[in-house]
């Protein structure tokens, strides 16, 4: 038992030096309304993205709509959705929340990655 812990920290500690581990980014369904936090964690994916990390946007529902509005070079952004439990995470990966969304909190509880809430407050 405590060979296999000693493993999988081990592979995880591995896949951490690679960069081989998500950074899995929540959005709120907004449609195509601007937004400024949206706006700041799409440049946040994007530039975790251009230095070699998987980073990616999750979502709450399948009908997500990408904004449009954000400008050039954010095509290439993986979206994930919580919708019918297709999202896999491993140790390793990491669930970044926007604050103020606590049903979200709840709702990856079980999950094995680490949450971190995203504080976008200007105050």
């Amino acid at each position: 038992m405590e060979d296999q812990r000693i493993n999988n920290l081990k592979r995880s500690l591995e896949k951490l030096k690679k960069k081989e581990q998500k950074m899995l980014f929540f959005l709120p369904s907004m449609g195509n309304t601007p937004s400024g936090g949206i706006g700041v964690v799409y440049k946040f994916v994007k530039l975790l993205n251009e230095s070699g990390y998987n980073a990616i946007v999750v979502h709450e529902k399948n009908d997500y709509v990408k904004p449009t509005w954000i400008g050039d070079g954010y095509d290439k952004i993986e979206h994930l959705s919580l919708e019918g439990g297709k999202l896999t995470v491993s140790p390793e990966d990491f669930f970044i929340i926007p604050e103020g969304f606590a049903n979200v909190m709840q709702q990856t509880l079980n999950l094995p990655c680490k949450r971190v809430v995203l504080a976008q407050s200007w105050v």
